[in-house]
């Protein structure tokens, strides 16, 4: 038996002396010929002891100060002793089983329980409050219950091991469930930003996503049209490490909004709020929203307009360039198409599409040829706002795919329409940059179990009304700053 097993064989027997023998542990030499077999157990027994240690410390921290509150003066006063019964959680390091008094109010005789209340613990709770944080965390960057639970079950089990039963140890796709719904939606209000630009631009787009439990023989592929919008000041080259600038760019100070559509609410008017909260829009000059030309996106022109600031809508390249490449398969006209277009020379730009059109044959091409142009047209203006005043390009597309396609659309999935304003809220806190363990616990502690958590500011926000929205958002705030009031929605 070699120094390892016997420094791990005595763990068990004596452990007051646990931290000792694994500083030994450290000390041992390595065998002359140790395999990699040899070293990957070497490392499996030091994470089970460092589990085990860590296990064995917070259950002596709860008992501790569980008999610490049962002989303080306070709490002869207020509660009866009932009894003292164990509970057993899991933890980050593993299952723990503890020993804690349960009470009785003496004014109002209702249950309490002390160590229950310090660790967050709900009735019938499993999983303690860091694995439920940890949960919404993963899941908001994998979008896969299956994946979140062998994350968390690894996590939970050790850093390494190599028991063959590791893989049922992983937490299964209804846990994860659980987990995610405990303290249901994050409502949250982007953090103040230290200046405020002369202009904004906003590049809005939507996104289908697959609904289950809805479809019928008329309706076999029900859908939920979420938009997405895309504020920034601007954009900033990129520079390395040593400061160098680099060829690429990024949106400078990016802040990402979305919502269903089954959700009772104005997007653009929450959108709003949330710049309101984010920016003095009284110093606002112009404000640019770019997108495909939908309906709802030009309806955001007259909802973002105030006093003192321009709003205009510009077409994005993307959408002007699919345009032509719908209308004609040939690659020189759809060059020369382009060109024209975003220099925008229209009476070339018609002549050339008139000379395409002549050479397709069959009647839906011309159709479709037809319904392209007609779009380049009534967008003309925009794709000019686009060259002239934008000028800096617009990646909806991309932001499209990467904040939601890539997310809830790339493999074959649906979502119930009840669970994926949920999901989608998590999954753009963490494209915002929040810390979602860190909200995840706020939430948690100001929400009723299943509850959306509001952690927003209270104001009073009757200022949506027509008869005072003339006035700016930035003006309400600041009068009506120190009422205490709940939030509405």
């Amino acid at each position: 038996m070699n120094s390892l097993s016997q420094n791990t064989s005595l763990l068990n027997t004596d452990p007051s002396h646990e931290l000792a023998f694994f500083l030994s542990l450290l000390d041992a030499p390595f065998a002359p010929f140790m395999s990699s077999l040899e070293y990957a157990s070497m490392m499996t027994n030091a994470s089970s002891w460092f589990y085990s240690f860590l296990r064995k410390a917070f259950v002596s921290a709860i008992e501790k100060a569980d008999l610490l509150f049962r002989t303080s003066p306070g709490r002869i006063q207020r509660f009866y002793v009932k009894q003292t019964r164990s509970r057993s959680i899991i933890t980050i390091f593993g299952e723990i089983t503890f020993k804690r008094t349960e009470y009785q109010r003496r004014d109002t005789k209702e249950p309490y329980c002390y160590i229950d209340r310090k660790l967050s613990l709900l009735p019938r709770q499993r999983y303690d409050c860091c694995i439920e944080a940890k949960a919404k965390e993963i899941y908001a960057d994998h979008n896969s219950m299956i994946k979140t639970g062998r994350i968390l079950g690894e996590q939970i089990y050790g850093f390494f091991s190599l028991d063959p039963d590791r893989k049922f140890r992983h937490l299964s796709r209804q846990t994860v469930y659980n987990l995610l719904h405990r303290c249901g939606r994050i409502r949250l209000r982007p953090s103040p930003m230290p200046h405020t630009p002369d202009t904004l631009y906003i590049m809005a787009d939507e996104k289908w996503i697959p609904l289950q439990g809805e479809c019928t023989e008329d309706t076999p592929h029900v859908r939920e049209m979420v938009k997405v919008a895309v504020c920034f000041e601007g954009r900033e080259r990129i520079l390395k490490k040593d400061g160098t600038p680099t060829d690429r760019f990024r949106l400078k100070n990016k802040y990402i909004y979305s919502s269903c559509s089954s959700e009772k609410n104005n997007f653009w008017e929450n959108l709003q709020d949330h710049l309101a909260a984010r920016y003095d829009l009284n110093k606002v000059k112009k404000i640019y929203i770019m997108g495909d030309g939908a309906g709802w996106i030009r309806r955001g022109i007259s909802e973002m307009r105030m006093p003192g600031t321009t709003v205009k809508a510009a077409l994005d390249r993307f959408h002007a360039s699919q345009a032509i490449h719908r209308m004609t398969s040939d690659k020189v006209f759809r060059e020369v198409l382009i060109r024209y277009l975003f220099e925008l020379k229209r009476e070339e730009f018609d002549t050339v599409a008139e000379i395409a059109r002549s050479y397709l044959k069959e009647e839906n091409a011309r159709k479709r040829f037809d319904e392209n142009l007609d779009y380049i047209h009534r967008h003309w203006h925009e794709v000019k706002v686009m060259v002239k005043e934008v000028k800096i390009g617009c990646a909806m597309e991309q932001a499209i795919s990467h904040i939601i396609a890539s997310h809830f659309t790339s493999v074959p999935k649906a979502y119930s329409r009840k669970n994926l304003p949920l999901y989608l809220n998590s999954r753009i806190h963490s494209q915002n940059g929040e810390d979602l363990i860190r909200l995840a616990l706020t939430a948690r502690d100001v929400s009723h179990e299943g509850k959306d958590a509001d952690l927003r500011e209270s104001y009073d926000f009757s200022f949506f009304d027509d008869q005072v929205r003339k006035e700016t958002f930035t003006v309400h705030l600041r009068n009506r700053s120190n009422k205490k009031e709940t939030y509405p929605f």
